[in-house]
């Protein structure tokens, strides 16, 4: 296996099993929440339907990510689309969710650390994704 295959499975899988790490806030108590909003400096946690709904959502909405990321590891080729759709949404939604960080107020290094990276991620998995070329599905089923 090619460095640019190893290299983008490795990121893949780390980013997979980063995502995967939201799951426990879909199920945590909302006093969990609670204390993790505050810790963060982000005041009193607005306990609301909308908030909770919102909170879980994205949360579980990060592991639906986390466990597409691990799938799409396991075959680069076959996956190659929407790996780079991935990367390319990823590169988007960082500059536009850190432009919204910014416009609402939310401390510059939730933005830096939490929005912004997607970019660079992006960029690097596309670029992973053309050193190894172009997906071969299909080929093996026209040679037969």
């Amino acid at each position: 296996m090619r460095d640019a295959e190893r290299l983008l499975k490795l990121l893949l899988r780390a980013v997979g099993v980063a995502t995967l790490c939201a799951t426990p806030a879909i199920f945590m108590p909302t006093a969990w929440l609670a204390g993790v909003h505050g810790w963060l400096g982000f005041g009193e946690f607005p306990d609301t339907p909308v908030v909770q709904y919102l909170a879980r959502s994205v949360s579980a909405f990060y592991a639906m990510l986390g466990g597409l990321l691990l799938v799409a590891a396991t075959d680069l080729r076959r996956h190659s689309t929407v790996i780079t759709y991935l990367a390319a949404v990823a590169l988007v939604f960082g500059i536009v969710m850190g432009i919204i960080d910014i416009v609402i107020a939310l401390p510059f290094w939730w933005a830096a650390f939490i929005e912004f990276p997607l970019v660079p991620l992006g960029i690097i998995v596309l670029v992973l994704q053309r050193k190894i070329g172009p997906a071969d599905v299909g080929k093996k089923e026209v040679e037969q």
